[in-house]
């Protein structure tokens, strides 16, 4: 069994970590003595596909496979918990369930807006 991985998961797991360490990691501290979420960056993960990392494309999603999802989730939750946090509850038990579960009338009325930046989740 080959446990390595593959290029595409390499190249996620390269962005998150840079976007980790860039764009999260200086906030963090501030944000939880301000008990303030950094709302700037839910649009950021829009931009980056982030919020839709294992939803379908046809639906908004990045299409990206469950060891990608995970290993962005772990560079994320390496310099802030919250914004792990968020993502994990927005992707895996809200936006996967719809997918999953959902009809096809909720998958095409709510999965596009709150996987894109024009449809910050965040702001509703």
């Amino acid at each position: 069994m080959d446990f390595e991985l593959s290029g595409e998961q390499k190249r996620v797991q390269a962005q998150a970590g840079q976007f980790a360490e860039q764009e999260v990691a200086p906030l963090a501290r501030e944000a939880d003595e301000k008990g303030e979420f950094p709302l700037h960056l839910v649009k950021r993960m829009g931009e980056l596909g982030f919020l839709g990392g294992p939803i379908e494309p046809k639906y908004g999603g990045s299409g990206m496979d469950y060891v990608s999802y995970a290993l962005l989730c772990e560079e994320l939750g390496r310099a802030d918990s919250s914004v792990r946090g968020f993502l994990t509850v927005h992707t895996s038990l809200v936006s996967l369930c719809i997918q999953d579960w959902g009809t096809e009338e909720q998958k095409q009325n709510y999965l596009p807006d709150w996987l894109q930046v024009n449809g910050l989740a965040a702001t509703r």
